[in-house]
């Protein structure tokens, strides 16, 4: 029996890993984008890591680029 991929693609995001994603893409880093979304690093990281995974990407670079890459 052949495993199933789990399905891929920008809109698998939630509204706050799109945000996370968005101030990603302005050149924020963690810590900032913490700041700015009142949340803690480390939940910036979980954020960063289920959109890398819900997309397929392997980079935080192609990830900050956006789906057109």
């Amino acid at each position: 029996m052949k495993r199933r991929e789990p399905p891929r693609g920008w809109g698998l995001l939630s509204e706050r890993e799109r945000a996370v994603v968005g101030l990603l893409a302005k050149g924020l880093a963690n810590a900032e984008i913490a700041e700015k979304l009142g949340i803690a690093t480390g939940t910036v990281k979980k954020h960063v890591s289920h959109a890398l995974s819900k997309t397929g990407l392997k980079t935080r670079a192609a990830l900050a680029i956006g789906p057109n890459s």
